[in-house]
């Protein structure tokens, strides 16, 4: 499949959402390695926002042992799972924290007119540790996303519309590690979970599509869904500096920034240091960022070399993470050039903030 012809079917099945630019997702998942491993080279927790899971099937965990009721991926439902009437975007329950092998995923997309809810779910144990459990804000990461609850008609036929195969850029299979699952919760609180890893297919009405199209069809409806729907739920967890970004597709000045920390990054860094302290911003640095955040600047230009120097530093930057009003952790990185840069959920949706570090006042 062509870079153009995916282009065309998102504009297709979602036509007031931004174009799926397959270059885009290249230099996003290479921008995501490189992040991951500087983070990992300086001793943090690497949470990957993908995950792989798994439906109604006999299960085993990632250490091949049975799982236990509280770590399997799709349990009977209890009365309070139950979606009757309308549903909001914070009814549904959370995915699963611990999720089992993908290769005994499903990878089937259940029939969307018996859906009434859908998330996309992480990976919190992409490495399979087997004494890993999930931390409290991992736990709170989960019971705070929003899923996606209207328009499923139009997500339906969204889907309908991805043509069968998978594009060119999955040929090299450099992002297979990568896992991600969507969970669909049915009325009566049943939850299916259907797993994929990087360009692995999917199927949809019997035939298999490329998965990543699927989830960023997804993406668009939850952005349409949060331009339409009034809904929030302020991020209220602890933020460190090993804290990842999470959440859904944000956007500068339709979410608020709630709250903030700063980290900076030591000269001469080759990562983030375990024990680097993060900086709380004050209501005043709070307020003037979120005036910044509210009206971005200039759109991210990416050079014909693929390189910006105002945005590819060669050493980890100093950084800023914030929660939103929908729970949101976005990371805004200082950059040399006089402005804080903030990297969208597709590359096309990045734009520099104006402000720095410095300018609200982290020495």
């Amino acid at each position: 499949m062509s870079e153009q012809s995916l282009r065309d079917l998102l504009k297709r099945a979602v036509p007031e959402a931004p174009d799926l630019d397959v270059a885009a997702l290249e230099r996003r998942a290479a921008r995501e390695r490189r992040n991951r491993m500087s983070v990992a080279a300086g001793g943090a927790v690497v949470v990957a926002i993908v995950a792989g899971s798994l439906a109604l099937t006999t299960l085993t965990l990632d250490d091949g042992r049975p799982p236990s009721p509280s770590e399997i991926a799709t349990e009977p439902p209890t009365a309070s799972d139950v979606l009757d009437g309308p549903v909001a975007p914070y009814d549904p329950p959370p995915c699963p924290a611990r999720l089992p092998v993908p290769a005994e995923s499903s990878h089937v997309v259940p029939d969307l007119g018996e859906v009434a809810a859908i998330r996309l779910c992480p990976d919190l144990n992409p490495h399979g540790d087997r004494a890993w459990q999930p931390s409290a804000d991992q736990v709170a990461q989960l019971d705070d996303a929003d899923a996606l609850v209207s328009d499923l008609a139009g997500f339906a036929v969204a889907l309908r519309k991805i043509p069968p195969g998978l594009p060119d850029y999955c040929a090299d299979g450099e992002d297979s590690y990568e896992r991600y699952s969507f969970a669909f919760y049915r009325p009566d609180g049943t939850r299916v979970m259907v797993g994929v890893a990087g360009c692995e297919p999917v199927t949809i009405a019997g035939q298999d599509v490329d998965s990543n199209a699927v989830r960023q069809i997804y993406l668009a409806s939850l952005d349409r869904q949060r331009d339409t729907l009034t809904y929030s739920r302020p991020f209220d967890d602890e933020l460190t500096c090993a804290s990842q970004e999470r959440g859904g597709p944000i956007r500068p000045g339709r979410e608020r920034l709630v709250a903030a920390i700063a980290c900076d990054i030591p000269p001469g860094a080759e990562s983030i240091p375990m024990d680097l302290e993060p900086v709380e911003l004050d209501a005043r640095a709070l307020d003037e960022l979120e005036r910044a955040w509210s009206k971005p600047g200039d759109p991210i230009v990416r050079e014909s070399s693929g390189v910006n120097e105002c945005v590819d530093l060669p050493e980890p930057p100093s950084f800023i993470l914030a929660g939103t009003d929908r729970s949101d952790v976005v990371r805004l990185i200082d950059s040399p050039c006089g402005f804080l840069v903030w990297h969208g959920w597709e590359d096309s949706d990045g734009a520099t903030i104006p402000t720095t570090l410095t300018g609200l006042g982290v020495e």
